[in-house]
């Protein structure tokens, strides 16, 4: 039971929406009280627009912005006092280093420092310089402690080796350059025909089926946005690990091999 007084803060998770249209009943708007709603941005979305008492709702909300990915800017700010400023480290062809840190991550706060960190350490083993190789040993390293719970995920939606064009697995790759939350088909179809032109130039790609096909499985890996015909990816784990589990190569997609 909630108790009203001066000011207060309640945090929740998933709260039910009587609890919020309760802020305009008198005995709590006379105290001021205040309902904070935490969690994932997309997932709050989904779960209000899911509320019969949507409409009451929204006009009681307030939302506050999300935290952001880190700008290329800040990142590579980020990087750069980790390497240079602090540790004092060689850095073999920064501008490459840094890139690839920053598309593996995301530029995600969190994962850019856990991935900044794993090569650090490397790093001091291997006389104090980075390079493009050592960051793709640390990635390895990484995904192995950090991001593997979601390989299956991305394991068992690829095609197998012996299809023509791998167009599966051309869908998933151009998921993971996909820069915006929520994206259309057409938005996939343009990213693979740009990154595979051999093997799509004049050739109808049917992107709808194979997002469908994606959506579907058992291990899904995107869904649709409620009451709209876009889709999100279910969890930016899984964006990260398409990046650092998959390389083109004469214009098909590989699996790296990464640590066991």
């Amino acid at each position: 039971r909630m108790r009203p007084c001066c000011n207060r803060i309640v945090l929740a998770m998933s709260p039910e929406p009587s609890i919020l249209l309760l802020l305009d009943d008198d005995d709590f708007a006379k105290y001021n009280v205040k309902i904070c709603i935490v969690g994932v941005p997309a997932e709050i979305r989904d779960y209000l627009t899911k509320q019969s008492s949507m409409q009451s709702i929204s006009n009681r909300l307030i939302e506050l912005p999300e935290v952001a990915r880190l700008t290329i800017s800040q990142a590579n700010s980020l990087l750069n006092k980790g390497f240079s400023d602090l540790q004092k480290f060689e850095i073999d062809d920064r501008d490459e280093v840094f890139s690839r840190i920053l598309w593996a991550t995301d530029r995600i706060a969190q994962y850019l420092h856990e991935l900044g960190l794993e090569t650090s350490q490397l790093a001091a083993k291997r006389g104090k310089k980075v390079t493009l190789a050592l960051v793709e040993e640390a990635e390895k390293l990484w995904f192995d402690s950090s991001i593997s719970s979601v390989r299956q995920t991305v394991d068992t939606n690829m095609n197998a080796r012996e299809t023509k064009a791998g167009r599966r697995n051309q869908v998933l790759y151009a998921l993971g350059c996909i820069k915006t939350e929520d994206f259309k088909y057409s938005d996939i179809e343009t990213i693979v025909r740009a990154e595979f032109p051999g093997t799509t130039s004049g050739v109808e790609l049917n992107i709808f089926q194979r997002l469908s096909e994606l959506e579907k499985s058992d291990h899904p890996v995107i869904k649709r946005v409620p009451k709209g015909d876009a889709y999100r990816i279910i969890n930016p784990k899984i964006k990260i690990a398409i990046r650092v589990m998959l390389r083109k190569n004469d214009g098909r997609v590989e699996r790296v091999p990464l640590v066991t």
